[in-house]
């Protein structure tokens, strides 16, 4: 038998039958010599970025897909270029974006990189580097561990993100609203970052909360972030 390369694979990203994470995944392959791997996650492209970088890392070629559904009269579609030659590459999405009548971004860690805040599981990325670093974004580990909610703080006086500037990403989806294009832009991302380059708060959905803000899990009294924090300087 030759080469083998599989071509159908999901990994935790994927909405359906999600199942091995990019790390475990990629040196899986590499165990079984394959010259390349694909990822070709149900309904979803959050994890191609992380996919990309670790293949390319590990000396694999990443094969990039998606598995969706299209039904009789729907009008979206998924379309994704990851390229090393962004000279080629640039002009194609160009094309997209003028072609278009409404967009929706979807924004996740990545797009904040150049603003100096780490993703989180590229090759460099926070909890790459230290996983125990997970559990301070994670609800059960926060509330049970008071030393995971120590660490907690004292992150985010040493780093405050919200000091943080927007970089060209954010201020390029600006421009699209202004072009009158952008419908919606989806972010996982704490920082904004998106609101601070401009984008209309009403057309930004930050799907896991900001750090401008805190809530007491206790009252649900919401703060800003910097009260909370001048409160952990003075030693609480």
């Amino acid at each position: 038998m030759g080469q083998f390369v599989h071509l159908h694979l999901h990994t935790e990203y994927s909405l359906l039958d999600g199942h091995s994470r990019i790390p475990a995944l990629i040196t899986r392959a590499k165990q079984l010599k394959m010259p390349a791997v694909a990822i070709t996650d149900h309904g979803t492209m959050y994890g191609v970025i992380e996919f990309y970088l670790r293949a390319k890392e590990a000396g694999l070629n990443p094969i990039i897909g998606v598995e969706a559904y299209v039904a009789p009269r729907t009008l979206s579609w998924y379309l994704v270029v990851v390229s090393d030659d962004l000279e080629r590459a640039l002009p194609l999405v160009r094309g997209w974006i003028d072609g278009a009548r409404r967009i929706v971004v979807l924004t996740g860690a990545g797009i904040s990189t150049d603003s100096g805040i780490p993703d989180f599981r590229g090759p460099q990325g926070l909890w790459t580097r230290n996983p125990e670093a997970e559990k301070m974004a994670t609800i059960q580990h926060y509330v049970a561990d008071p030393e995971v909610r120590k660490r907690s703080w004292r992150t985010r006086l040493e780093s405050p993100m919200h000091n943080r500037e927007p970089n060209d990403g954010h201020r390029a989806l600006v421009a699209l609203e202004r072009r009158g294009i952008l419908d919606t832009l989806i972010t996982q991302n704490v920082d904004g970052l998106h609101l601070k380059a401009g984008s209309s708060p009403e057309r930004v959905i930050e799907i896991h909360g900001t750090s401008r803000e805190v809530v007491c899990l206790a009252c649900g009294e919401r703060a800003p972030m910097e009260r909370a924090l001048a409160r952990v300087r003075a030693g609480e």
